[in-house]
């Protein structure tokens, strides 16, 4: 094909990727209630307020969009592939589907860290340090974009660690180089972790020990690639 042949099917992707996430957050939408709750429970909040007119309405579609876009990856991470893959060599393809496996692996295991560990502690947290000082009323739309930033704060940072890793198999980063950087990179990771999370140091702190368990790991993943690309035994 040539150059307006493939932006044609690049468009055709990209309005069937949006028709995926439209729907996803029209479904989420329709069961906002039980999402709530869903979202809300590690929070262990009885009452959450309003305080404005609209405030309920677009804090609805706000989690709707976000959770919408979260839930239906899988299936538009799928029709992106359809248009890159033919521009893979073989031994790509191949390596496709453990990579697309490994990613919905961790950006799980990335949303249930944030649900099980960080939003129930910081919450504790907050709600002791703040019956000092007043009584904890707090609203709906802060207190839900509060979850939606850690929640997915964390599922992307566990998502990038399965980027570094597709880098490293494929020999665009290498052991020594991730050692060299690793002082950068932890200047970098706390400076991802203060965007990701909201303003205190626990969630940053919460969110940038994984961080930084996971570029170690990453580490040891290039060392034992190499070995391999030096024993000739290249996978």
């Amino acid at each position: 094909m040539n150059f307006w042949e493939h932006l044609e099917e690049l468009r055709k992707a990209l309005l069937r990727m949006g028709l995926v996430v439209v729907l996803a957050t029209l479904a989420a939408f329709c069961f906002h209630k039980p999402l709530f709750k869903l979202l809300l429970a590690p929070l262990g909040i009885d009452h959450l307020y309003l305080f404005s007119p609209i405030e309920g309405f677009v804090t609805v579609l706000k989690t709707s969009f976000w959770t919408g876009l979260l839930a239906s990856s899988p299936i538009w991470t799928y029709l992106l592939l359809q248009f890159t893959l033919p521009a893979l060599l073989g031994r790509e393809k191949k390596l496709i589907l453990p990579f697309l496996g490994l990613s919905l692996l961790f950006i799980s295991c990335g949303i249930l860290f944030a649900y099980t560990i960080t939003l129930p502690l910081v919450t504790q947290f907050f709600q002791k340090f703040n019956q000092g000082i007043g009584e904890n009323l707090w609203g709906l739309g802060q207190t839900l974009n509060f979850a939606l930033m850690l929640v997915l704060g964390h599922g992307l940072v566990f998502e990038l660690y399965v980027g570094l890793l597709f880098l490293i198999h494929f020999g665009f980063l290498t052991s020594e180089q991730l050692r060299r950087s690793r002082r950068a990179v932890i200047v970098v990771i706390l400076f991802l972790a203060a965007i990701l999370t909201p303003p205190d140091i626990l969630s940053q702190l919460l969110l940038a020990g994984p961080m930084l368990l996971l570029y170690e790991t990453s580490v040891l993943y290039a060392r034992f690639r190499s070995t391999k690309i030096t024993n000739g035994q290249l996978l």
